[in-house]
């Protein structure tokens, strides 16, 4: 896994921005000084290598060190941008024995041309990167070359009509002048300000910090090193300095994947400046007669490095933050699902506990109120024996009502009772002939099934199944009974009747029998066609039958 150099916004963006706002006037002037020296001493190197005593160069650091380190203080810096660029054209004229008032005002155009070009730059880069490094997206690198780009082409528009305006360059350089100096200012923006952010970044304060951060690419910086330099200080352009060239990319791309952007913003400036050396002596893959071009297409190439390696870093980033995104997603759904299957387990158990509850009721309740029936069957028998003689018709006829009464209530509670039982007795689990049971139970109709001359039909060969022998017995002996006394025959029509039509009953039986299934972890139902008849339906929950000991 590559080191992860993401940034966080307490280590980035809002310190710098507090620091610059907060700083007080030393260390602001400080700042200006340093960054005027920097630039100075960089555009010193820079102008070295000038294309055709053009002050156009394609080797132009200063444009990333004024874009980067105004990023990182804001545009209070950029007068040192202004002083730096200022006086480093002015020693250049003096150089070339053409210090004047005219170069003077060259000079201090050139400068502004170069602070426009940090400000518009700066001003860009805080709205596009907001709190993310250069690399964080693929949507930030484009942004950042774009805005590299296009800032840079404000100062190369500036210099080249400043020299083209003031005699300094013939109308038909004005081309290639400002290709040359758009050329260098892009490079140098896309080699040193990723770098210097990524520095800002870490919030390293030491120099053993900053060799904690450097010690792990510190043997494929010098690899890398070794393979640049027979690359661009070969003394022959060979098939061979070609391939190597070639080769960099993907050796860099894997570097990248393993050590992460640090390899990345060390590496490319390192091979820029080996590129440079060897194309000035005239050796590597890009050597030519016109040692401008030649730089050109060294810089081009090592530019291409780092817009290739810097999307690489971006795509790296981006699948980090997506996996990372979605093991929070998991987590998140993980969660989610762990407490919701707590809930519907405590929901469970409470409705267990209720079931329970309900059950142990209605055991008490229909146990308990046995007696008092019984009490008042009794007490009404005896009202009948001992004052039957002194009793009118009338009530003797009421009293002969009541208990038929009190015989459907007991019939009630017995029902009551049986049906609590059902949920409360454990079942007997056995391998089943479902064939035996329907035919016990048929035997115990036999007499109902003759008297009512019912014709009994069985179409299919039950299967044996894992139940409790009892309870199923019931669940036929129910269904059967029901409908041996509600059948449509001609003499027997269905319609709404009283309690004691049809034998009478207490109504439960569906209620036991769907009680029995569910237990069985199956369910029931009936399928109803008017006029034609009714179907009662069951399944029983399929089980592993336990291992049997031969």
């Amino acid at each position: 896994m590559p080191p992860n150099n993401s940034l966080t916004p307490a280590m980035f963006f809002p310190s710098a921005i507090s620091a610059y706002r907060a700083s007080s006037l030393q260390t602001h002037l400080f700042r200006i000084v340093c960054l005027a020296l920097g630039y100075f001493f960089a555009a010193r190197l820079g102008l070295q290598l000038q294309f055709s005593a053009s002050q156009a160069t394609p080797v132009w650091l200063p444009s990333g060190i004024a874009i980067g380190v105004t990023f990182l203080f804001g545009v209070r810096v950029l007068p040192g941008v202004l002083v730096g660029a200022v006086v480093a054209n002015l020693v250049d004229f003096y150089s070339k024995g053409m210090l004047g008032s005219v170069s003077f005002i060259a000079a201090l155009l050139i400068g502004i041309g170069n602070t426009c070009e940090a400000w518009v730059a700066t001003v860009i880069l805080r709205r596009l990167l907001v709190e993310r490094f250069v690399s964080d997206s693929v949507s930030d690198i484009l942004g950042f070359v774009a805005t590299i780009g296009g800032a840079c082409l404000l100062s190369a528009g500036v210099g080249a009509l400043t020299l083209a305006t003031l005699g300094f360059l013939p109308q038909s350089m004005i081309p290639a002048v400002f290709f040359t100096w758009w050329i260098g200012d892009v490079i140098g923006g896309m080699l040193l300000v990723p770098g210097i952010l990524l520095l800002w970044s870490q919030g390293l304060q030491s120099v053993s910090a900053y060799i904690r951060m450097f010690r792990p690419i510190f043997v494929p910086l010098m690899g890398l090193g070794l393979m640049s330099a027979l690359t661009f200080l070969w003394p022959e352009n060979s098939l061979l300095t070609i391939s190597q060239a070639c080769l960099l990319l993907p050796v860099l791309m894997l570097l990248t994947l393993r050590f992460g952007r640090i390899l990345t913003v060390s590496a490319v400036p390192m091979i820029a400046l080996i590129a440079v050396l060897g194309t000035i002596r005239g050796a590597g893959p890009f050597a030519r007669e016109d040692s401008n071009s030649a730089l050109i297409l060294s810089l081009v190439f090592v530019s291409t490095l780092v817009f290739s390696l810097l999307l690489l870093d971006a795509i790296r980033h981006e699948a980090q933050c997506a996996a990372s995104n979605l093991e929070q997603v998991n987590a998140l759904l993980e969660q989610r699902v762990t407490d919701r299957t707590q809930q519907l387990e405590q929901a469970n158990s409470e409705l267990e506990r209720s079931n329970r509850d309900l059950d142990d009721f209605a055991y008490i309740a229909s146990h308990d109120l046995r007696e008092p029936l019984r009490g008042i069957q009794n007490l009404i028998a005896f009202l009948i024996e001992d004052h039957g003689e002194e009793m009118s018709p009338e009530v003797r006829t009421r009293l002969n009502k009541i208990s038929p009464v009190a015989d459907h209530l007991e019939s009630l509670v017995e029902t009551l009772l049986f049906y609590s039982r059902v949920g409360r007795t454990e079942m007997a689990m056995s391998m089943v002939d479902m064939n035996e049971v329907v035919d016990r139970v048929l035997k115990s109709l036999a007499g109902c099934i003759a008297s009512d001359e019912i014709e009994i039909r069985r179409s299919i060969i039950l299967p044996q199944s894992y139940c409790d022998r009892a309870r199923i017995g019931e669940v036929f002996q129910n269904l059967l009974t029901n409908a041996l006394k509600y059948n449509d025959k001609p003499h027997r029509c269905r319609r709404l009747h009283s309690q004691e039509k049809f034998g009478g009953g207490t109504g439960a039986g569906m209620t036991i029998c769907q009680k029995i299934i569910e237990r069985h972890g199956g369910r029931i139902w009936i399928e109803s066609s008017p006029g034609i008849g009714s179907r009662f339906c069951f399944t029983l929950k399929a089980h592993e039958l336990p291992n049997r000991v031969a």
